[in-house]
Formats: structure tokens, sequence, C-alpha cells
């Protein structure tokens, strides 16, 4: 039995650290091969561990992949969550800090590749494409929708058609993802480097959702 006075033997740390190098090495592997491509021996090999020692965590692919999204995705989306409820502030500076959030921990991450994966390869594996949406693209959008209400009830954005505006959102930030992913892999000058594209779409949305009386 340990205690706060007791150091934690080394083993039992690597133990209690090793279900997250995993994951780590999963990102990597489902990055560059795809969900279908990937294999728990490049996974464990990439981690530098057998195979059995995935085993010891995770009961198959499938099992890893949900835990790699819950891992990143949702844990981003119950982060931003946590802001929308406790934020004070104006609305703007709460879509600001949202996205800004969700920019630094999920578009600009190796996490950015399980979107791009799951678009890819959706049909193919239904009930991890039911899982993804059900976790990360359903409370997504419900989140943002909170931002949008908020702010048309305060008076701070303009009446918008919430769904549709959720929708406008969100599609700027996964182009980015799916192109770092893709097209920026295999031609140079492809990428999206610079945090000016992050600055440059909040700026000209929330000038599009201003009060029509407060627009410049």
């Amino acid at each position: 039995m340990t205690t706060a006075s007791t150091p934690v033997p080394r083993r039992e740390r690597r133990k209690d650290a090793r279900p997250g190098e995993l994951i780590d090495a999963a990102l990597d592997v489902f990055s560059d091969r795809g969900f279908a491509g990937a294999r728990l021996d490049d996974i464990a090999r990439r981690a530098g561990v057998t195979k059995g020692t995935v085993y010891l965590y995770f009961a198959s692919k499938e099992e890893l992949f949900e835990a790699a999204v819950r891992h990143t995705l949702v844990s981003s989306i119950a982060r931003a969550d946590a802001t929308v409820r406790d934020f004070e502030g104006s609305t703007p500076d709460l879509l600001r800090a949202v996205l800004t959030g969700w920019w630094h921990g999920v578009v600009r991450t190796k996490a950015a590749a399980l979107g791009k994966l799951m678009v890819a390869e959706a049909t193919n594996f239904p009930e991890l494409a039911r899982f993804y949406y059900d976790n990360v693209i359903e409370p997504g959008r419900r989140l943002q929708a909170r931002i949008l209400e908020r702010g048309i009830e305060r008076g701070e954005f303009r009446p918008v058609p919430v769904e549709l505006t959720v929708s406008f959102i969100i599609a700027p930030l996964l182009y980015v993802q799916y192109n770092q992913h893709s097209f920026a892999k295999v031609i140079a000058g492809a990428a999206i480097d610079s945090d000016g594209f992050l600055d440059a779409f909040v700026e000209h949305l929330l000038a599009a959702l201003a009060p029509r009386e407060t627009r410049p």
C-alpha cells in the first residue's frame, strides 16, 4: 500500500502511463494508415511494447480507437462545455475562447486525423461511425448551438438559423483538419500552418453574427 509520502514504484508508474502511450502510438498509426490499414502489431511497435501488452489494456483495435477518441476529442468537448457553463464574459469572447481552444487542442494536433479517418471509413465501419457521431459530432454541434443561442438571447448576435450557422462554424475548421492529413502530406505548400487562419476566421464570423445596428 502506498501513501502520500511513499513513492510509487517505477514499474507501477509505468503501468499507469501505458494506456496513454498506446493511445499516442495509435494516433500516429491511424493517421498514417487509416483504421482499416492499422494493425495492433504496428501500434505496439510504435509504442515500444509487444502486441500482448496492447491486449492487457484494450481488447481490440476498435476499443483502442474509441479510447483515442475519448482521450482527445471527447475530453476537448468536455473542457469546452465547462468553459461555456462557467463563462461570465460576452458571447463573442466566449465563442473566440471555445474556437481557440479547439484549434490548439484538436485542429493543430495529431488528434485531427481522427475526423478525416472517420469520414473516409464511416461506411466500412458503421458501428465506429455511430460511436463517433454520438460522442463527437452531436455534442460538438450542441455546444456551438448553445453559444449561438446565448448570444442571440443577450442581443450580442443577430438572429440566425442556429443549426445552419453551426455548420458554417464547423466547416472551415474541418477543412484545415482534413487538409493537413491529406494534401499537406504530399504537396509542398498545401499546409495551413499559420494561426492567422483562425484569427481571420473568427473575425469574419463575429462580424457576420454582429447585430446589424452595430456592424461597421
